[in-house]
């Protein structure tokens, strides 16, 4: 089944339905991150050194470029918290 939102977007780290989804269908993945790319962003509320975060290794390792990868790895945090 193709993912799609019609609000916002929350992927759970402990459940990764979104890195799950995303890992399942690579062609839709590219589509989804560009087109919500304003709209998704990273975020976990622990780290522990060590730890192994796929969706990390996924959005690094997967192509994102430009304004998508700036979006979603911090640039929507920073205008979310007023911190641009």
């Amino acid at each position: 089944m193709p993912i799609d939102v019609e609000a916002e977007v929350l992927w759970n780290r402990r459940l990764s339905p979104g890195y799950n989804a995303l890992a399942r269908d690579l062609d839709h993945a590219g589509e989804f991150l560009h087109r919500y790319s304003e709209r998704l962003l990273f975020g976990t509320d622990l780290l522990t050194r060590g730890q192994e975060l796929p969706i990390v290794a996924f959005l690094r390792d997967f192509g994102l470029e430009g304004e998508d990868w700036e979006n979603i790895s911090h640039a929507n945090a920073e205008r979310l918290l007023n911190l641009a």
